[in-house]
């Protein structure tokens, strides 16, 4: 909660700034490149692996061939660096909160699907050297300020104290990081229980209150387990309200049907509005993707189109000229690890993935939050 909070604060701090000496699109640029993110970490050490399959010829035949049993066709460098990642960092995953949800341990095919795409970047295009790239800019930007505001005594303080709640950032992301993996360790559990009794989603509809007389019976829950999973699956053709007020939330019957929201598709010369994300700008082909483990045509120079992001979409960055995404705000996963791999970011574009169609050729300004249909 300490954490989250000071990293809030961040971008209101720097924005007095920014104000105060004309350069309104200063606190992205001054939050790039802080260092030391959990959440970008896994990125390098997936970068490292893409290099190793774009630098051997036997391992790039081995992901030609596809997707399916290519951990059988790789070599043992390979198979022990793949292992060692999946240690450090197999409990990341999409929805990565819910212990049903999966993750690159459980289902490995998710990191492979990324892993495929980053595989095909060129290595100019390198993480690292984006990093200090931007974290070189970063300082020359810092200095400048302190210029500018040599004669504002009263606004001076609030640079350092923004840069410092901007370094919070990193702790915010460190203690997800740490949160995930505990419940990580119950997840294996789970899954190897419903494993065991053929039950391998349904055991997840398991009550806290039904645990000993599950595992004591499983087989007389088969039925109430099976309902309550389609009652749970249906709820995903069904848009939540936007705002809850009063605790009070209308009836599963009044809720609108995802596929009745009807949006129209953007066309040239379009400029639609969003949050300015990470700084910078990109042209490139849009590519709407809304699975992280089916990137689809995704290719290094294209722009991501995603619903939504958590550390499992992050790998995709690394392909991507920039990113744009539905929801999210100045502090949201997407934004924190763009920035850190120097990615140009667009977020909270309602319905993006339905307004910018795939193979658009567009235009993001991460540092005005304008994303422009070419």
């Amino acid at each position: 909660m300490i954490s989250g909070s000071s990293a809030a604060v961040a971008p209101g701090l720097l924005g007095v700034v920014a104000e105060a000496i004309g350069e309104p699109s200063l606190p992205m640029s001054l939050l790039s490149s802080i260092g030391d993110v959990d959440s970008a970490d896994a990125n390098y050490a997936l970068w490292h692996l893409s290099r190793l399959v774009h630098d051997d010829p036997q391992l790039t035949a081995a992901f030609d061939a596809g997707l399916n049993d290519v951990l059988s066709r790789v070599t043992p460098q390979f198979t022990g660096e793949w292992n060692e990642f999946l240690v450090e960092f197999g409990s990341r995953g999409p929805d990565e909160w819910d212990l049903r949800s999966p993750t690159w341990e459980t289902h490995p095919q998710l990191l492979l699907a990324a892993l495929d795409r980053v595989r095909l970047q060129s290595d100019d295009e390198s993480p690292h050297a984006r990093h200090r790239e931007k974290a070189t800019q970063r300082d020359a930007l810092i200095a400048k300020a302190r210029v500018a505001l040599s004669d504002k005594p009263d606004i001076a303080p609030l640079l350092d104290l923004g840069l410092g709640a901007g370094k919070m950032m990193a702790h915010r992301e460190r203690t997800k990081t740490s949160i995930v993996r505990v419940l990580h360790e119950a997840r294996v559990a789970f899954r190897e229980l419903g494993r065991r009794h053929g039950h391998d989603e349904l055991v997840f509809q398991v009550l806290d209150s039904e645990l000993d007389a599950y595992i004591a019976n499983p087989s007389s829950f088969t039925n109430k387990l099976t309902k309550r999973y389609k009652e749970w699956r249906e709820l995903f053709d069904l848009e939540p309200p936007f705002i809850i007020a009063n605790a009070t939330v209308a009836p599963l019957s009044e809720w609108a049907r995802k596929n009745d929201n009807l949006v129209a598709v953007a066309h040239t010369g379009d400029a639609l509005v969003g949050v300015a994300g990470s700084p910078g700008t990109a042209r490139g082909i849009a590519r709407v993707v809304l699975d992280p483990g089916d990137p689809g045509d995704l290719e290094p120079g294209d722009i991501l189109v995603a619903p939504c992001t958590d550390p499992s979409w992050t790998p995709l960055f690394m392909t991507s000229a920039a990113v744009v995404v539905n929801v999210g705000g100045q502090i949201s996963h997407a934004v924190i690890v763009s920035r850190e791999l120097g990615v140009p970011c667009v977020v909270s574009i309602t319905d993006a993935t339905k307004r910018i169609a795939d193979g658009a050729l567009i235009e993001v300004n991460g540092t005005t939050g304008v994303v422009t249909i070419l």
